[in-house]
């Protein structure tokens, strides 16, 4: 049986010496082995998502975080609301970094709050908390976690703001001759 590659492999997978008398052919645990050798890895999942528009909820209760754009996605899904399901099990990082401010209320202080859930419940101590006082002023909340999940999760990114009159939220900047500022950038990638 002659094999060919037209793919190029990563530099860490191993072949038999001569693929074309290899004894056997097949697929398990989602990797192709050939020759009882490991040919070819799925690739790991990842995604790297932004948001271009700014979210300034008209509540103080918890509200979910939208995503506006996939820059990256492999072996993920994610939904126009922002709910991102995860295809395979595994031990995944989740890095958040949000852009937060507020456009009234000058000398006020509102805190703006932004974490996690998975299926719907809040994961224990993912919140993080940042607090604006000047319209002028953005700062940014980073949200870092390592959380084991099981294929067919769903995962959201939840915020809420502490006062809603003063339009504080996630907030897009959009400086001249530069990259913009998105309101939210996630990055996720399986670990593990």
């Amino acid at each position: 049986m002659a094999i060919q590659y037209i793919q190029k492999f990563p530099d860490t997978a191993h072949f038999p010496p001569d693929l074309s008398r290899a004894s056997s052919i097949g697929v398990a645990g989602g990797n192709l082995y050939v020759g009882g050798v490991v040919a070819l890895a799925p690739t790991i999942p990842y995604a790297q998502l932004s948001s271009a528009v700014n979210q300034q909820p008209g509540v103080t209760t918890p509200v979910q975080v939208v995503f506006a754009t996939s820059d990256l996605l492999s072996n993920m899904t994610v939904a126009a609301g922002g709910n991102i399901t995860i295809s395979e099990t595994g031990i995944y990082l989740f890095i958040a970094g949000a852009q937060v401010g507020k456009t009234g209320g000058g000398g006020q202080n509102v805190g703006i709050d932004m974490w996690m859930q998975n299926n719907g419940a809040d994961l224990s101590n993912s919140n993080v908390r940042n607090s604006v006082t000047e319209v002028a002023d953005t700062k940014v909340v980073v949200l870092n976690y390592i959380v084991s999940l099981t294929a067919g999760d769903v995962v959201k990114i939840m915020m809420s703001v502490s006062n809603t009159s003063m339009g504080a939220g996630l907030l897009v900047t959009n400086p001249v001759g530069e990259a913009r500022i998105p309101s939210i950038i996630v990055s996720i990638v399986r670990v593990h």
